[in-house]
């Protein structure tokens, strides 16, 4: 049985919260938005919200067993930061949070929580050189199953991983006047597994990565006005 109550405030500075920010969520949030604040393609209309949550929480089973109950209050404090913004030749989407999940008794349990998801398009050269990121961070639990505490954390298990996932993807393109137009892109991705502050941790898994490059060729308005459009692509992938 849990029971929550939260309340929502909304603040112009994180001064005197006390949450400690992972290095990682922040290294990363930040790598997105030095790429994508390029330049002057900044202008434009940006949104930038922090929010701040504090969460009571109370379960009679905060370890989720079948026997052995424990009953627990848990304060959930979550720091939380939104931008969204698009200007004249860069788009982007990011979204950060910090939760710190303190037990009042099982203080074993207490931990941090994080969670990024990051999406930004560039258009690095005018018409013809754009870069595409995305990034992700969340936790995960790498078993089937597992025992899940009253704040939505697994525990009782040593699969838990802070999965890191990220990508960019370069684009040139090219018009070859009226008669074609060609694409060459390249792209790059990597999943990591992390240490976690969160239940208990093993051995992790090997990153994984993957290469891959596309190639397109079309055709151009001038065959197209006469309904003979040709395409031709060239794709290879590279996984390790």
């Amino acid at each position: 049985m849990l029971f929550r109550s939260s309340v929502l405030g909304m603040y112009s500075s994180f001064d005197n919260i006390a949450i400690k920010a992972s290095a990682l969520s922040v290294a990363t949030g930040v790598a997105i938005c030095v790429a994508s604040l390029y330049s002057s393609a900044i202008a434009g209309e940006w949104t930038i919200t922090p929010s701040v949550d504090v969460e009571q929480s109370f379960t009679d089973n905060a370890r989720s067993v079948a026997e052995g109950l424990e009953a627990d209050l848990i304060t959930t404090t979550t720091a939380a930061l939104e931008v969204d913004g698009q200007g004249r030749r860069v788009q982007m989407n990011l979204n950060l949070s910090l939760s710190r999940d303190t037990f009042w008794d099982n203080t074993d349990l207490n931990g941090i929580r994080q969670q990024l998801t990051g999406i930004s398009n560039v258009e690095a050269i005018e018409d013809h050189v754009f870069v595409d990121t995305r990034a992700s961070i969340s936790q995960q639990s790498l078993a089937r199953g597992g025992g899940i505490s009253a704040s939505d954390r697994t525990v009782g298990t040593n699969d838990q991983s802070t999965v890191v996932n990220y990508s960019i993807t370069p684009n040139f393109g090219h018009r070859y006047g009226n008669w074609a137009e060609s694409d060459l892109r390249y792209s790059f991705n990597e999943t990591r597994f992390l240490d976690t502050d969160v239940g208990q941790a093993g051995a992790q898994p090997d990153a994984s990565r993957s290469h891959e490059i596309l190639g397109l060729v079309r055709s151009g308005p001038r065959f197209n006005r006469r309904s003979e459009e040709h395409t031709s692509e060239l794709r290879h992938q590279i996984i390790s």
